[in-house]
C-alpha cells in the first residue's frame, strides 16, 4: 500500500520582517515625495521617473519574497519538504528518508541542542504544533522544524514507531 499525504503550512509574518518591510516603505515614500518637490520640469525628470519606477518594483519583490509557505510532502517514507515564494516560485529545502531520523518529537521534548544545522520550516504561529526532527543530513546533524498533521505523524509512525513521540492532542 503506498502512502501519500501533502500539507501547505503559510509562514506567519514576525517582527524581524515588518523591521526590514517599514524602512523600504519609508523610503520608497520618501524618494518619491522628494521626486514630486524637486525634480519635475528639470532635464533629468524622465530617468529619475524611470528609476523611481524600478526602484517601487524593487520594494514589491523584495516585500512579496516575505510571503512563504512550507510543503511537506510524505511518498511512502520519502519526505520532501519545499518552500514556496509569494506563490510564484518552489524551492527544495529538504530530501529525507523517515527510516534515517533519529526521532520527531514536539519541540518542548527537545532535551539538548547539539545541532550543527537547524531548518526551520514551521509557521512561526501557536495555533500549529511544533515538532522537531533529529536527521543526519550530508553528515551533519540536522534539526528540523515543522508544522506536521496527523496524517503525517501517523505516516512517520506506521514506519518508524518507536522515533515518534506525541504530543497532547
Amino acid at each position: 500500500m503506498d502512502l501519500f499525504t501533502e500539507c501547505l503550512i503559510k509562514r506567519r509574518k514576525h517582527f524581524k520582517e515588518y523591521v526590514v518591510i517599514f524602512p523600504l516603505i519609508t523610503l520608497g515614500f520618501t524618494a518619491t515625495l522628494a521626486y514630486l518637490a524637486f525634480v519635475p520640469g528639470t532635464i533629468f525628470s524622465g530617468a529619475l521617473l524611470a528609476a523611481l519606477v524600478l526602484m517601487w518594483w524593487g520594494i514589491y519583490i523584495a516585500i512579496s519574497n516575505r510571503n512563504l509557505e512550507y510543503e511537506y510532502t510524505v511518498t511512502n517514507s520519502d519526505v520532501d519538504i519545499d518552500v514556496i515564494i509569494s506563490r510564484r516560485s518552489r524551492k527544495r529545502i529538504v530530501s529525507f528518508n523517515i527510516k534515517d531520523i533519529d526521532i520527531i518529537a514536539p519541540i518542548e521534548k527537545l532535551e539538548n541542542d547539539d545541532f550543527g544545522k537547524t531548518i526551520d520550516a514551521s509557521a512561526h504561529d501557536m495555533r500549529y504544533d511544533v515538532y522537531y526532527i533529529s536527521v543526519v543530513l550530508n553528515g551533519v546533524k540536522t534539526k528540523i522544524l515543522i508544522n506536521p498533521t496527523k496524517k503525517i505523524l501517523d505516516i512517520f509512525e506506521q514506519i518508524r514507531p518507536e522515533r515518534v513521540v506525541r504530543g497532547e492532542e
